[in-house]
């Protein structure tokens, strides 16, 4: 597969690079917010990474940082 930029990305690019049932899921969890597909999908990511743990901090994630205790 070529590498694309995502903004060129569209719902048929995106809908075969992942799995069918999580595409229908991302696609129900947007229609319920009203959000478009990127923004669900940026939102469940987001969501999955703090669920994990994994921090949102540049400096943290570049090394440059230590993660904040909570």
């Amino acid at each position: 597969m070529t590498q694309q930029p995502s903004a060129a990305l569209d719902t048929i690019q995106i809908r075969y690079r992942i799995s069918y049932l999580t595409w229908l899921r991302m696609k129900a969890y947007a229609q319920f917010g009203t959000l478009t597909i990127s923004k669900a999908c940026n939102n469940l990511l987001v969501y999955a990474l703090d669920l994990s743990g994994i921090t949102d901090d540049p400096n943290v994630l570049l090394g440059l940082g230590e993660k904040k205790q909570t």
